[in-house]
């Protein structure tokens, strides 16, 4: 039998029994495959280490989008949204279920999460989260061999590449960083998290800081202001 909350191979299997791979313990109830709907501490626990993780693939997305590595930064920030959409999910979905039923799908995630939240308001971000979701092909380099890449890293929409020409142009692969920004302090406040918490670790450091601060409207919601001289 495997965990539920790690999916490691476990014989515990009665009540109240806690797995060797991840301390993890299960209710107690024979019905494991409910788990993360049962234990709110882990629940928790969860949902913050999805964040944190996801806050540091954000922030290297946008320091490799600076440095104008294409199409990296689109891939580390397809990680970035899908560690929010699973912390945030976390509860609605077990963490099986997201490992291996939709692990890097983040149409799917996407879907789910906004039928959890049942919000319109949502809508504004399906372009941004079609466009990201299309670097989940080019983390191999079969498809850009075989097709071309016409890449950017556009930080407001009027910054977006654009292509002229009578060929056929190959695949774009370019998200608009802004509206990541957006969708992530959106993503936050819903999970019911505080974006500061995440950054103190690192907030020191100069380059750490400098990544996330630049080009960004929602620098606010990250660090306090800076103090007068």
């Amino acid at each position: 039998m495997s965990c539920v909350w790690c999916s490691k191979p476990s014989r515990w299997t009665t009540p109240g029994g806690v797995c060797p791979a991840c301390g993890a313990r299960t209710p107690e109830s024979k019905d494991t495959n409910d788990v993360m709907r049962l234990d709110k501490a882990k629940v928790d626990e969860f949902r913050f280490s999805f964040c944190d993780l996801a806050t540091q693939y954000y922030i290297s997305g946008r320091s490799a989008a600076k440095c104008f590595l294409v199409p990296v930064y689109g891939n580390l920030l397809h990680h970035a949204i899908e560690m929010y959409l699973k912390g945030a999910l976390v509860g609605t979905l077990t963490v099986k279920e997201m490992r291996n039923k939709h692990s890097h799908d983040l149409l799917t995630l996407w879907n789910k999460f906004k039928a959890k939240e049942n919000d319109t308001a949502l809508l504004r971000f399906d372009t941004m989260i079609d466009a990201l979701h299309k670097f989940e092909s080019i983390r191999f380099p079969d498809e850009i061999v075989a097709k071309g890449l016409l890449g950017g890293a556009g930080w407001a929409p009027e910054d977006a590449t654009t292509f002229s020409g009578s060929l056929e142009p190959p695949p774009k692969y370019e998200v608009i960083i802004n509206l990541v920004d957006e969708l992530v302090i959106e993503l936050l406040h819903r999970a019911d998290l505080n974006p500061k918490f995440f950054v103190t670790v690192f907030a020191g450091f100069s380059e750490g800081r400098e990544a996330l601060t630049y080009r960004n409207p929602q620098v606010g919601h990250w660090l306090p202001p800076e103090p007068s001289a």
